[in-house]
């Protein structure tokens, strides 16, 4: 998931069970697929409303393997953020985002658990890189019981709608149906039976 290392033996082990390979594309051609499969996709009856062909199932189903298994590739293609300049934009990761990476990178790799205090500076994007890697966990994996707090509840309230952001920003085919809804409180994923708890 983070260690490119362990996440090239995951996709390996996923194109068996899949019996085909899974194929990492430019952000170019996922902005032009996910175009073309917008088109065919009503979010008001949320539901597909033209019957999508082979090819552009295996793209989707390309694209939530490999996102759920390379926390990167779905960090840099698919999850959005609100910048500095208050534009909605792709994430790109900065030195000190990166330097975190790479920690959660090694700690995976020693099959340790992923448990940081980080004392830090301030506006380094700490708290954004995490609330996304919660995001990630709630929105691929099962049975998650996550938990976003901070010290009083408008804080708790601004990291959540870090999460809430990227999720209704991505293309419909790869966020699961949000099935609970309380602003601030819980939003949760009923089929994967993953949530995440806002607390303060």
């Amino acid at each position: 998931m983070y260690s490119p290392k362990l996440t090239a033996i995951k996709i390996k082990e996923a194109e068996k069970k899949l019996g085909k390979g899974l194929v990492y594309h430019s952000a170019q051609q996922i902005r032009h697929a996910n175009e073309l499969l917008g088109k065919k996709y009503d979010p008001e009856q949320a539901k597909v409303i033209e019957p999508l062909k082979p090819s552009e199932k295996w793209w989707i189903n390309n694209e939530r393997t490999l996102c759920m298994l390379d926390f990167h590739y779905w960090l840099t293609n698919y999850a959005k953020i609100i910048n500095l300049q208050k534009k909605l934009v792709s994430f790109a990761p900065n030195i000190a985002q990166k330097i975190v990476l790479d920690v959660w990178s090694e700690m995976e790799e020693e099959g340790i658990a992923i448990y940081i205090q980080q004392l830090k500076a301030r506006q380094l994007g700490m708290s954004l890189l995490t609330e996304l890697a919660v995001a990630h966990r709630v929105q691929f994996y099962m049975n998650v019981n996550a938990l976003v707090a901070s010290c009083d509840e408008r804080k708790s309230e601004t990291m959540s709608k870090m999460m809430e952001i990227t999720w209704v920003n991505q293309p419909w085919f790869m966020v699961p149906k949000m099935t609970t809804y309380r602003t601030g409180q819980l939003i949760e994923f009923g089929k994967l039976n993953s949530a995440v708890s806002i607390q303060h």
